[in-house]
Parts: structure tokens; C-alpha cells; sequence
């Protein structure tokens, strides 16, 4: 990380979650969950894979890149690992697969969960 994305992540990225974050279980494939802040964008605009395929996500969410306030870029497994979160903000959480890691800058992970 570069010195922008350390000073993003513990204080830019943190006063979003603050305000526009909500509560969301992170269960790796591994085994095990937390507890996280994310930023949730229900029925984001669709992304293309990096090889050229669209990708028709459900939602957009973005945490901290970290393993224990968020979730690492290293532990991510897409395909395998789940997002547990409201379908409307409020409601009770469904496990959801994150299917893609859209953008990993200034410390905060974007990913596409299905």
C-alpha cells in the first residue's frame, strides 16, 4: 500500500463508514465469519471482468482492505467466499457470493456480490 491508501483507509474511508456504512457478516470459505462496516450499493450499474465479460452484480460492496476490520485482498476467494447483508437496508441479512474484486485502491476493497 502506498502511503495514500494507509491514511485512507484509517481515516477517510472510515468516516464513510461512519456515516454511510452498515453492518454485514463476512464468511470465508475457510470457515468462520465477523462482523464488518461496508458500504452496500444495491443494483450498482453492471462491471466487466477483466476478461471482457459483463458481470450482473446485485450489489457493490466496499470495505476496508484489512483482515480484521474488513477483509484482505489476500484472504479473498471469490467464488467461495459469502457476504451475509440486507437485500434493503434494514431487513433481515441473506449470505450472498462475492463473485468479483472490482478495485482494491487507497485501501478499500470493491467487490460484486451476487
Amino acid at each position: 500500500m502506498t502511503d495514500f491508501d494507509d491514511r485512507f483507509a484509517e481515516s477517510g474511508f472510515d468516516s464513510l463508514l461512519v456515516d454511510h456504512g452498515e453492518r454485514v457478516e463476512y464468511h470465508p470459505q475457510a470457515g468462520g465469519s465477523r462482523f464488518i462496516s461496508a458500504i452496500v450499493e444495491r443494483d450498482p450499474p453492471a462491471v466487466f471482468s477483466a476478461g471482457g465479460e459483463l458481470v450482473h452484480a446485485k450489489f457493490s460492496v466496499s470495505v476496508l482492505d484489512d483482515k480484521t476490520l474488513g477483509i484482505s485482498s489476500y484472504e479473498l476467494n471469490t467464488g467461495g467466499d459469502e457476504i451475509a447483508l440486507a437485500i434493503r437496508k434494514g431487513k433481515l441479512r441473506t449470505r450472498r457470493v462475492i463473485i468479483q474484486m472490482n478495485d482494491d485502491a487507497g485501501g478499500v476493497l470493491t467487490l460484486a456480490v451476487e
